[in-house]
């Protein structure tokens, strides 16, 4: 099993004695209380005396308090201590590595991965075909660098209303395109467009993902399970896209990456507005053939509305009217549900969050929940942004708009508490606003994956009020 070692530097000597005498204390009062003997046990190596309590051992060494579950791990840094052992002091490996520290950090973290390496316990691991889509597609690039990684460090930072912690693996993306094209792009430099902020965003997210790639290359990617479900979705696709080829007639004309927003629902005025209000959300992708790409996806659009009024038909609700709007040099087409026959606009069902939008701008193509974020958008995108360098993947949320979101739907968080809790008003009530009051802290969090300097790097952070 693990052996873990923990050492503990004190300014004062005496302080790292005191801490564990002040540990065997405790230890010795707890059994005294139970009933039980002295827990504490003693030994000793080259002159240091040895504590152990149950399988955690204490042992002091000048200014070091030094922790560990294993006593053969506990003899090793007492070797280490007297200079009878090789330290990190004379790794080449370790010095290079902790001179690209951060300056500061609240605690840093080094991980020899050679032992683990020569093992081939992670090649073994990690090497093998894929049984998980979605794990690929966020984290496939950090796994395919894993079995080669000679180390890896992690550092934490905290600052005034700032944490962030950091984790990276030295990892060649040029190298790791060979296998991995659709995560790092053909040549090992597919960046992430920067991120997209309409009115009150919750989330936005900007990818480089070749989803074309992980199509084409997915027998090599993923075990016989997961390419047994790529051909029957490619198989449902095809007749949604008209007979279109999804990997070779659709993905393979679009361009690599993605921005993805997630927004507090507006609603146009005169609009039904439901009890239940959900956010609204929107993909943007960039076609290589716009004319030929945007047409086809303006009928499947089309299509799809259609679809889904015989199917609301069938359940009493009202139907899609299809609409076209201009955007500048954009075209918007829109479908929205026709108001409640009752005239109820406050209090509308669930279904009037949703108003199916597609826009084309330029080469750029929206997909959109809701008609006013799909407007907003192509506005936002009628000109080009150059990609983030050396930034693959950037995430971000906005905590008091999340907020924001539940507040407008306390009332329903509330009834659900008391559903599904056996609350009553009252605590459910306290309950939910505790959370809300909360969340007051938060202003945002972040998460980057970098790639640069052939090393890959995840950062997350938040801020807080």
């Amino acid at each position: 099993s693990l052996g873990v070692a923990v050492l503990t530097k004190s300014t004062d000597p005496e302080l790292a004695k005191k801490a564990i005498d002040t540990v065997l204390e405790l230890a010795r009062a707890d059994a005294a209380s139970n009933g039980r003997g002295d827990p504490v046990s003693t030994d000793e190596h080259k002159g240091f005396k040895i504590y152990s309590v149950g399988p955690v051992q204490y042992v002091n060494l000048g200014p070091y308090l030094v922790t560990t579950n294993k006593p053969l791990l506990t003899r090793l840094v007492i070797d280490t201590f007297k200079e009878e052992n090789p330290s990190l002091a004379s790794d080449e490996q370790f010095q290079e590595v902790i001179k690209a520290r951060p300056a500061n950090p609240t605690a840093w973290v080094y991980a020899d991965l050679r032992p683990v390496r020569a093992l081939g316990i992670l090649k073994t691991a990690l090497n093998k075909k894929s049984d998980n889509p979605p794990a690929e597609i966020l984290a496939g690039g950090i796994l395919g660098a894993l079995p080669d990684a000679p180390y890896a460090t992690a550092w934490l930072e905290v600052d005034q209303g700032r944490i962030a912690l950091s984790a990276s693996v030295p990892g060649d993306a040029p190298a790791l395109a060979k296998k991995r094209e659709f995560f790092f792009g053909a040549d090992g430099k597919g960046n992430a467009l920067p991120l997209l902020n309409p009115k009150e965003t919750a989330l936005s997210i900007s990818t480089f993902r070749d989803f074309s790639s992980m199509w084409k290359n997915a027998p090599d990617l993923f075990d016989d399970g997961v390419n047994a479900g790529f051909a029957a979705a490619e198989s449902q696709l095809t007749t949604l896209f008209a007979g279109r080829n999804f990997r070779d007639d659709i993905l393979a004309n679009l361009e690599p990456g993605m921005q993805i927003v997630v927004t507090r629902q507006h609603y146009a005025d005169g609009s039904p507005v439901p009890a239940v209000k959900l956010p609204a959300g929107a993909l943007v992708v960039k076609m290589k053939n716009p004319a030929e790409t945007s047409r086809m996806f303006k009928i499947t659009f089309q299509s799809l509305v259609g679809f889904l009024n015989i199917t609301g038909g069938m359940n009493g609700l009202s139907p899609l009217e299809q609409n076209f709007d201009k955007v500048g040099s954009g075209t918007v087409y829109s479908a929205e549900y026709l108001p409640p026959k009752d005239g109820n606009n406050k209090e509308a069902a669930i279904h009037y969050n949703a108003s199916p939008t597609v826009a084309v701008v330029g080469d750029k193509f929206i997909i959109a929940t809701s008609k006013t974020l799909a407007i907003e958008l192509a506005d936002l995108i009628q000109k080009d942004s150059a990609p983030l360098a050396g930034v693959n993947t950037t995430l971000k949320m906005d905590g008091q708009v999340v907020r924001q979101m539940l507040v407008d739907n306390r009332s329903s968080l509330v009834a659900q508490n008391m559903l599904q809790k056996g609350h009553g008003q009252e605590p459910a009530e306290k309950e939910i606003d505790a959370l809300l009051k909360a969340m007051l802290g938060l202003e945002s969090s972040s998460l980057q994956l970098l790639s640069k300097d052939k090393t890959l790097q995840v950062t997350l952070e938040l801020k807080l009020k």
